[in-house]
Protein backbone atom coordinates (compact mmCIF):
# COMPACT_ATOMS: atom_id res chain seq x y z
CA UNK A 1 0.00 0.00 0.00
CA UNK A 2 1.54 3.28 -0.75
CA UNK A 3 2.26 6.00 1.65
CA UNK A 4 0.79 9.08 1.60
CA UNK A 5 2.43 12.66 2.40
CA UNK A 6 0.76 15.73 3.46
CA UNK A 7 1.51 18.54 1.01
CA UNK A 8 1.55 21.99 1.25
CA UNK A 9 0.98 24.71 -1.50
CA UNK A 10 3.86 27.87 -1.43
CA UNK A 11 1.36 29.90 -2.78
CA UNK A 12 -2.17 29.37 -1.83
CA UNK A 13 -3.79 27.82 0.92
CA UNK A 14 -3.88 24.16 -0.55
CA UNK A 15 -3.09 21.63 2.15
CA UNK A 16 -3.97 17.84 0.94
CA UNK A 17 -2.58 14.17 1.08
CA UNK A 18 -0.89 13.40 -1.93
CA UNK A 19 1.08 9.97 -2.53
CA UNK A 20 2.65 10.57 -5.46
CA UNK A 21 5.56 12.89 -6.08
CA UNK A 22 3.30 15.64 -6.98
CA UNK A 23 5.41 18.66 -7.75
CA UNK A 24 2.68 21.29 -9.02
CA UNK A 25 -0.77 22.71 -7.15
CA UNK A 26 -3.77 23.60 -9.40
CA UNK A 27 -3.05 27.48 -8.75
CA UNK A 28 0.64 26.38 -10.62
CA UNK A 29 2.44 26.67 -7.04
CA UNK A 30 4.72 24.24 -5.61
CA UNK A 31 3.81 21.11 -3.90
CA UNK A 32 6.05 21.03 -0.83
CA UNK A 33 5.95 18.01 1.46
CA UNK A 34 5.43 18.60 4.81
CA UNK A 35 7.64 16.68 7.86
CA UNK A 36 5.77 14.59 10.17
CA UNK A 37 5.36 16.71 13.64
CA UNK A 38 8.26 13.98 14.93
CA UNK A 39 10.19 14.70 12.15
CA UNK A 40 9.72 18.44 12.69
CA UNK A 41 11.01 18.16 16.29
CA UNK A 42 13.53 16.15 15.76
CA UNK A 43 14.92 19.06 12.57
CA UNK A 44 14.35 21.68 15.48
CA UNK A 45 16.03 19.94 18.16
CA UNK A 46 19.31 19.62 16.04
CA UNK A 47 19.13 23.22 14.55
CA UNK A 48 18.32 24.43 18.49
CA UNK A 49 22.08 22.14 19.15
CA UNK A 50 23.78 24.02 16.41
CA UNK A 51 22.36 27.26 16.99
CA UNK A 52 23.71 26.53 21.11
CA UNK A 53 26.67 25.35 19.68
CA UNK A 54 27.37 28.72 18.33
CA UNK A 55 26.22 31.13 21.08
CA UNK A 56 28.62 28.68 23.45
CA UNK A 57 31.79 29.24 20.42
CA UNK A 58 30.55 33.06 20.18
CA UNK A 59 30.57 34.10 23.75
CA UNK A 60 33.72 32.15 24.49
CA UNK A 61 35.81 34.46 22.26
CA UNK A 62 33.86 37.99 23.92
CA UNK A 63 34.87 39.69 26.39
CA UNK A 64 32.35 41.21 29.08
CA UNK A 65 31.89 44.72 30.60
CA UNK A 66 31.11 45.08 34.03
CA UNK A 67 26.94 44.93 33.81
CA UNK A 68 27.29 41.73 31.29
CA UNK A 69 27.26 43.61 28.48
CA UNK A 70 29.14 40.91 25.60
CA UNK A 71 32.16 42.63 23.16
CA UNK A 72 32.73 41.08 19.81
CA UNK A 73 36.43 41.25 19.23
CA UNK A 74 36.57 43.57 16.15
CA UNK A 75 38.76 40.78 14.10
CA UNK A 76 36.16 38.27 14.72
CA UNK A 77 33.16 41.02 13.56
CA UNK A 78 35.52 41.97 10.28
CA UNK A 79 36.02 38.02 9.70
CA UNK A 80 32.41 36.92 10.10
CA UNK A 81 30.80 40.12 8.23
CA UNK A 82 32.69 38.93 5.79
CA UNK A 83 31.63 34.97 6.05
CA UNK A 84 28.19 36.28 5.96
CA UNK A 85 28.32 38.38 2.55
CA UNK A 86 29.84 35.53 1.22
CA UNK A 87 28.14 33.47 -1.45
CA UNK A 88 28.84 29.54 0.04
CA UNK A 89 30.48 28.34 -3.49
CA UNK A 90 32.73 30.88 -2.75
CA UNK A 91 34.00 30.45 0.80
CA UNK A 92 36.86 28.53 1.41
CA UNK A 93 37.30 24.91 1.57
CA UNK A 94 37.68 25.08 5.43
CA UNK A 95 34.70 27.65 5.51
CA UNK A 96 32.62 25.09 3.74
CA UNK A 97 33.70 21.64 5.35
CA UNK A 98 32.36 23.65 8.53
CA UNK A 99 28.95 24.20 6.95
CA UNK A 100 29.03 20.74 5.70
CA UNK A 101 29.26 19.75 8.93
CA UNK A 102 26.21 21.57 10.55
CA UNK A 103 24.40 20.11 7.70
CA UNK A 104 25.24 16.28 7.93
CA UNK A 105 23.74 16.86 11.54
CA UNK A 106 19.83 17.75 9.44
CA UNK A 107 20.94 14.92 6.83
CA UNK A 108 21.15 12.57 9.48
CA UNK A 109 17.61 13.42 11.01
CA UNK A 110 16.30 13.48 7.33
CA UNK A 111 17.24 10.48 6.59
CA UNK A 112 15.15 8.58 9.44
Amino acid sequence: MPTHYLYRCNCCDYEGMRYRNVTRCKCGGTLVRVPTPTRRRRIAAVQHEIWAHWMRYLFSKCDFNHDGAAVIPVNLVTRWERQLNTPYAELSESEQESDLHQADKITEVLGR
